[in-house]
């Protein structure tokens, strides 16, 4: 589809091949099988086989079980629908306001924002990815690998791994965001769910926006910054950790345990 021309209702089966140009617009593409390279938009997308690529616009697309969509050289996809079996990648482009039912990779110079990760679905954001404004719902995966970033997630009954680092993630709805061993997550907002932190991993301030949350930590010294909030109903789990005697001075927590002498900012 050559710059100005267009193409509509168009159907490729295995082995066959649609290049999009510049300029060009593809509309209602049914693809089968075959492999379509998007240079200019398309809109209507159903990849229910093969494959969809491109640095071009695509707009409400929907992938079905068996089919993949590429998302990269400064290209974009906007309202994709991912459902369980299909898979969409993102490299060097942006894919935005995405609903996950199958697989997601966001990998180095990939942007996600405001993926829906619905139950049964996984999102891997890899080293050089970024995420904002994911929810997790329950049954959904968010795996943050070394060297990737989100921002403002909500775990919303979902799970969020962290190896990475997350800035604002809410958790809510008995969610859980896990910190593993290097990650770090910053400013968590801890509604009604757990934000547990291995030993090695760094809880950088931690905001009880409710009556229900949960801090477990491993290692005492994973927590840093300030406590807000916290009050009755809320808990933090010191995880095989024998407190022998403490102080609060109302702001100010001091811990001594059998694991050395730890101290507390809370606000």
């Amino acid at each position: 589809v050559a710059d100005g021309g267009t193409a509509e209702g168009t159907v490729i089966n295995t082995g066959g091949f649609q290049y999009v140009d510049a300029g060009g617009t593809a509309t209602d593409t049914v693809i089968t099988g075959g492999y379509q390279f998007i240079g200019g938009s398309a809109s209507g997308t159903t990849v229910g086989g093969g494959q969809s690529e491109g640095g071009g616009v695509s707009t409400g697309a929907t992938v079905q079980s068996g089919g993949a969509q590429h998302v990269s050289y400064g290209g974009s996809a906007i309202g994709t629908t991912v459902e369980a079996g299909g898979f969409q990648a993102v490299y060097n482009g942006t894919v935005t306001d995405t609903h996950l039912g199958g697989d997601q990779q966001v990998q180095a110079g990939g942007v996600a924002i405001h993926t829906l990760i619905a139950s049964g679905a996984t999102a891997y954001i890899g080293t050089g990815g970024t995420t904002d404004g994911t929810v997790i719902d329950a049954g959904g995966l968010q795996y943050l690998a070394a060297g990737s970033t989100s921002t403002d997630s909500v775990v919303n009954g979902g799970f969020e791994y962290v190896g990475g680092t997350a800035n604002s993630t809410t958790v809510d709805g008995g969610g859980t965001q896990y910190v593993g061993s290097g990650g770090v997550a910053n400013d968590t907002h801890v509604v009604s769910g757990t934000e547990y932190v291995e030993a090695g991993g760094t809880a950088n301030g931690v905001d009880f926006e409710g009556t229900a949350g949960i801090l477990v930590l491993k290692s005492p010294s994973s927590l840093t910054g300030t406590i807000s909030n916290f009050e009755l109903g809320d808990t933090i789990d010191l995880v095989d950790i024998s407190v022998t005697s403490f102080d609060f001075d109302g702001s100010s927590l001091t811990l001594s345990t059998s694991g050395g002498n730890f101290s507390y900012q809370f606000a």
